[in-house]
């Protein structure tokens, strides 16, 4: 042969099992003679090896690991966000089977990656702008381990989100608590969300849970809004934004709310409320029934009616919150075969709203209306509301109680 023959490149670092590498620096391997071909920047030959990649970290060449439990972990201290493809898994880093992300630090998973990659975000924050970012679809009979895992003992975990997605894989929250942060997107998971501890809402923006959820630790609700359902929603809720309640079916929800937050009621199912809560923001009814089977079910703040329906759920409830109408339409009340009380004010309204009076049960009940009523709108009364107590004096002249005949409690 004529001339030089090319050298081959040599390993960056080389070994064998048990071996643990931290990288927030440069790992290359060597380029041959020939200025092309380069040799791997890590072999791991044997299994139980771990490599943990920080914020700086840069490995030119593959990473190439033999035997089982191999660990990738995502990890160090700072923040902003580090990105990391992965699409490089399976290409350049090959033969991991475990994916974490631990220690305080902000990772943004960019690519995509139908490798099987079940993340499990011990600490910090992990954020993701597709589905695929985690890896392969899940699917209970071919891919049953493609699942995400929030939190480790003791600590909380963050997932942020970074477009409005989809996400349909399980999530466990495995820490003491599994946070959401919308971070301005609108966001759904459609998975099951499991687990013995909390999610928390936070961010901007809304998080749609459609699951049949059953982690048990309790909601909490910091910014933006939570919407769910009775199926998905779980436990006490602390909501100190806004929680949506969207019942396409009928659906109980036994928990209590408190906190500085308000409720919305849309859907066309029945909400039933079965505790005693003590939320200050308010309530809004779009749509459906929002069932009281407490007095103070709807917390402490303005019903709002904009479409929805109040029913009573249990005999002499004694609701004290402020009622507003909407500006137009109906805005109802059914005794539902029980009597009540409301000792609040009745306002808003417009020339075109209605506050109608039924009772969907079948024998005559009372309502007794205690506060200073001034609403603008007319009033239908059903046939089945029996009694009206405390009418004439609380109710502005122009409205249709006014006009009714009044009948007190011994009548």
């Amino acid at each position: 042969m004529n001339g030089p023959i090319p050298g081959v490149g040599g390993v960056g670092i080389e070994g064998t099992s048990n071996i643990t590498i931290t990288n927030s620096c440069s790992i290359s391997g060597g380029l041959s003679g020939d200025g092309s071909t380069r040799a791997s920047a890590i072999i791991l030959s044997g299994g139980n090896n771990t490599l943990e990649l920080q914020n700086g970290s840069s490995i030119t060449g593959n990473v190439v690991t033999g035997g089982t439990n191999n660990t990738l972990i995502l990890g160090g201290t700072t923040s902003p966000a580090t990105a990391f493809n992965v699409s490089a898994i399976g290409s350049q880093y090959q033969g991991f089977d475990n994916f974490q992300k631990t220690n305080s630090s902000i990772w943004k998973l960019t690519g995509s990656t139908t490798a099987l990659t079940p993340w499990i975000v011990k600490e910090g924050t992990l954020s993701i702008n597709a589905d695929n970012n985690l890896g392969r679809a899940y699917n209970a009979t071919t891919a049953p381990t493609a699942i995400l895992t929030l939190g480790d003992a003791g600590n909380s975990a963050t997932l942020r989100f970074d477009a409005s997605i989809t996400l349909a894989r399980p999530i466990t929250i495995a820490g003491t608590e599994g946070i959401f942060d919308t971070n301005g997107f609108n966001p759904t998971l459609s998975s099951i969300l499991s687990g013995g501890w909390s999610l928390t809402k936070n961010g901007l923006g809304t998080l749609t849970l459609t699951g049949l959820n059953t982690y048990s630790g309790g909601t909490t609700v910091n910014a933006g809004a939570l919407q769910g359902n009775t199926d998905s929603l779980q436990g006490n809720i602390t909501n100190n934004a806004t929680v949506n309640f969207n019942q396409t079916e009928d659906g109980l929800y036994v928990g209590a709310m408190a906190g500085t937050g308000s409720l919305i009621k849309d859907g066309p199912g029945i909400l039933a409320l079965a505790g005693a809560s003590d939320f200050s923001g308010g309530a809004t009814l779009l749509d459906g029934i929002a069932l009281l089977g407490h007095s103070t079910a709807l917390g402490t703040g303005l019903i709002t009616f904009n479409g929805g329906t109040l029913q009573l759920g249990d005999d002499s409830l004694g609701v004290s919150n402020n009622l507003n109408l909407a500006a137009t339409g109906n805005s109802t009340i059914d005794l539902n075969n029980f009597s009540g009380t409301f000792s609040g004010n009745i306002g808003g309204g417009g020339g075109a709203a209605t506050l109608n009076l039924i009772n969907t049960g079948v024998d005559p009940r009372i309502i007794d209306f205690l506060g200073n009523n001034n609403y603008n709108g007319t009033t239908f009364i059903g046939s089945n509301v029996g009694f009206l107590a405390h009418c004439r004096e609380n109710f502005d002249a122009l409205t249709e109680i006014r006009k009714m005949p009044c009948f007190s409690h011994e009548n």
